[in-house]
């Protein structure tokens, strides 16, 4: 796997706590009462905010590329036993920390369901909306593979067709109802944002030696869509202009652009390296330590809401320093063998 990959998925991650601050941070000073940021200051943390939309992407990408280099052979394949033992570290640390989450929730704002409510809940990803649709790429992989091999570029203009489709069909107004049936359930809405990536890593990896020259070749033109697709997912968030399709697809020319990043340009490589090895448990439990902190200000000091700008940067490291250190402290524990099953 190229060496960049664990470093950009610290990277990643990264932009996803960021983007869960700022949501979070504007979104409860509000609650209380406070009022939002107004000019310069909401068109800056809009685009912050904004730069999350090419997190889940590379996450997917990097997922797909894992998981064509645990497929080599000829023909290549996956076994079982790595695929069950995938499952089992997405699974079990998804339904504990879903579960304390429902805990939390239920401590603070009353918040129930029955116990259907709460199977229901675990299916469709709430609040973990990326999960359902991660363990629908790792179930799919094996045929992934198998069709990769003789048709990668068929098996990714198909994947592509079909996010497109999705984005248009969940419109509601551009296509007539019956072409609705066609949108699958639970991961209906992540697949029309993200349908493609998991796929086009899967092929990348598995056909990497013919098309890294190709994407190395394009790179300057990737660079400069990538540029637009930003700018153009800015001016969206910021209600300048409607465009949601294409402010859906920015992602694409920066995924494409991930296997020419070297390693050696990212700064703090080492740093992310060792985030990306955390990714999933990061994921999983930075919102509950945001939603824990934002409620005790809320509770016992609601007045530092008046400082938000200050207090943002300080709820992101926290956000991040705290999972990283229980991450870490369990690593080092003789409790260890439990790392993966807690954390992923």
């Amino acid at each position: 796997m190229n060496r960049q990959f664990p470093a950009l998925s610290g990277l990643a991650m990264l932009l996803i706590v960021l983007n869960h601050t700022i949501e979070l941070g504007t979104k409860m000073p509000a609650h209380y009462g406070f009022p939002q940021a107004q000019g310069t200051a909401r068109v800056v943390l809009l685009l912050l905010q904004a730069l999350g939309v090419f997190a889940v992407p590379t996450f997917l990408f990097i997922s797909g590329a894992f998981i064509s280099y645990a497929a080599r052979g000829n023909p290549p394949r996956l076994s079982a036993r790595f695929l069950g033992l995938a499952l089992s570290h997405i699974c079990w640390p998804y339904f504990l920390w879903s579960l304390l989450f429902y805990a939390v929730i239920l401590l603070q704002l009353g918040e129930r369901y029955t116990v259907p409510g709460y199977l229901k809940n675990l299916v469709v990803g709430y609040p973990f909306h990326f999960i359902p649709l991660l363990l629908f790429f790792y179930l799919l992989s094996p045929l992934l593979v198998r069709l990769g091999a003789r048709f990668g570029a068929p098996l990714v203009l198909a994947f592509a067709a079909y996010q497109v489709y999705l984005l248009i069909a969940l419109q509601g107004t551009l296509l007539p109802p019956p072409t609705r049936h066609f949108v699958p359930p639970v991961v209906g809405r992540t697949m029309a944002q993200w349908a493609v990536y998991f796929p086009l890593g899967l092929i990348y990896g598995m056909h990497s030696k013919a098309l890294l020259p190709k994407l190395k070749q394009l790179r300057p033109v990737l660079l400069l869509l990538t540029l637009a697709a930003f700018v153009v997912r800015g001016l969206y968030v910021n209600g300048i202009v409607q465009q949601p399709l294409a402010a859906d697809l920015a992602p694409l020319p920066l995924v494409l652009l991930l296997p020419v990043i070297e390693r050696g340009s990212l700064p703090a490589a080492g740093f992310l390296e060792g985030v990306g090895k955390r990714s999933y448990g990061l994921y999983l439990t930075h919102l509950l330590v945001l939603d824990l902190i934002l409620w005790g200000i809320g509770s016992r000091a609601p007045m530092l809401f008046n400082q938000r700008l200050a207090l943002l940067p300080a709820l992101f490291f926290v956000a991040l320093s705290v999972p990283l250190l229980m991450m870490n402290g369990l690593a080092r524990s003789p409790a260890r063998s439990l790392c993966r099953y807690v954390f992923g």
